[in-house]
């Protein structure tokens, strides 16, 4: 650098002003003051009252350019001598001005790397911000799948309970009630063998039932003996009026005289969606009661309907 000869009063050092070409003027003290005190204001106020977390964010640019600014002003105003300058060749003062200016690109060169660790930081943050939010956003979506699911097992069950609901509504109910069971002795087939008349009253106590008719096995899933007798075009829902039914199996079985029997009583019928449906009564029969009489028990099995 090339060092001022001005001699130094007091505690203030003078400018060099006497070896400036005409009209060259060095920037005032007050300018200076100035522009750093706008600089400094401009970088921490936020809407007009300081901000400490303004100044925290801004601190590095700060202190940077606040240092440029405090260099130039020094080396202007004490190692600079324009004359001197001039007389240099074209060479000295590119060597010069490397040597005034690399302090500068190495701060700023710092000050970049920071800036630049800074971003980082902060897009790493932003990242992480983002993935809370694509979790979070995960977890809601979830949740609303998860209550969507919910609400569309209730409707599907309301709907199956309905349908439920509806397929049983369109089935008859039947009561039997005064059933007698007569036992015939076939001798032409036997000793043991006997045909059996079956007689009881039949109501309907819900839907209407079309193409009524009868049959009998002696196992609960044995082949069905269609029973001559009773049958129904059309069975209406009716409380009052009992239905009288006769049946006769004509196909004899062989049977011991005290020995317990059990029947299937199986009642077909079309239902109100027009499917053939079933309705099954398990029918226990021989045993005798104390004064000699024969006893008989009949039972519905629960039925599924299709």
């Amino acid at each position: 650098m090339i060092a001022s000869n001005d001699s130094v009063q007091g505690n203030e050092a003078e400018p060099a002003v006497d070896n400036l070409p005409k009209g060259a003027v060095l920037p005032d003290r007050k300018i200076v003051t100035s522009f750093l005190n706008y600089f400094i204001y401009e970088n921490i106020a936020l809407d007009g009252n300081a901000s400490m977390q303004k100044i925290k964010e801004n601190l590095a640019l700060i202190i940077t350019s606040v240092t440029t600014i405090i260099y130039l002003y020094l080396a202007l105003h004490f190692f600079f001598n324009f004359k001197d300058f001039i007389d240099l060749k074209l060479s000295e003062k590119g060597d010069f001005l490397a040597g005034v200016f690399s302090p500068l690109a190495f701060l700023w060169l710092v000050f970049g790397y920071y800036q630049q660790g800074q971003e980082l930081k902060q897009n790493t943050e932003a990242l992480r911000l983002q993935a809370d939010e694509l979790s979070e956003s995960v977890k809601q979506q979830t949740e609303l799948v998860n209550v969507a699911k919910s609400e569309l097992d209730q409707t599907i069950q309301q709907i199956s309970l309905s349908t439920h609901q509806k397929l049983i509504d369109s089935q008859p109910y039947f009561h039997i009630f005064d059933l007698y069971i007569n036992r015939k002795s076939v001798p032409s087939l036997g000793e043991n063998f006997f045909d059996f008349d079956i007689s009881f009253k039949l109501k309907n106590s819900r839907a209407l039932c079309r193409s009524v008719f009868f049959t009998i096995s002696y196992e609960e899933n044995g082949a069905d003996i269609l029973l001559n007798g009773t049958t129904f075009d059309v069975l209406d829902y009716n409380l009052e009026k009992l239905n009288a039914i006769q049946l006769n199996t004509g196909f004899p079985k062989p049977i011991m005289e005290l020995e317990q029997n059990t029947l299937y009583l199986r009642i077909y019928y079309t239902d109100s969606y027009d499917k053939l449906q079933i309705q099954v009564f398990k029918i226990e029969f021989g045993m005798k009661n104390f004064d000699g009489t024969e006893k008989s028990f009949i039972q519905k099995i629960p039925q599924t309907y299709y």
